[in-house]
């Protein structure tokens, strides 16, 4: 989750989703899953959902100017905060929100894999066993 660089929340260390709730917030349509798994850590906290002041198509561009000098919270990868000079992540507790995602990978173990493909499996596999 990501503000602008001057807002209140960024003087807070591990906040709360509590902390959260009233917040402006620009966000992707709901079929996107990051915004479902938003909205689901809120309902499992007890929460209510994320105030919700603009949806935009998940444009991450578009969606992150509409953050910028305002106190709206969005969401971004940290590539994208790199390159967004006053765009800063607040620090939230890691507990109250899990925006992993699972995926994976089906293919017949006698099937011609090309090159390209084998390599796929063996980043997949070695990220799986990281975790």
């Amino acid at each position: 989750m990501s503000t602008d660089a001057a807002h209140p929340l960024q003087r807070q260390k591990k906040l709360s989703l509590s902390k959260l709730v009233g917040q402006e917030w620009v966000l992707p349509p709901p079929h996107v899953l990051l915004r479902q798994q938003i909205e689901a850590a809120f309902k499992v906290q007890e929460l209510p959902a994320p105030k919700l002041c603009v949806e935009s198509n998940f444009n991450r561009p578009a969606m992150l100017q509409l953050v910028l000098g305002s106190e709206r919270v969005s969401i971004c990868g940290p590539d994208t905060l790199a390159r967004m000079k006053d765009l800063r992540a607040l620090d939230i507790r890691t507990e109250e929100l899990d925006l992993s995602r699972r995926i994976g990978i089906m293919y017949r173990t006698s099937a011609y894999l090309t090159p390209l493909v084998r390599r796929l499996v063996e980043i997949i596999e070695e990220q799986c066993q990281r975790r």
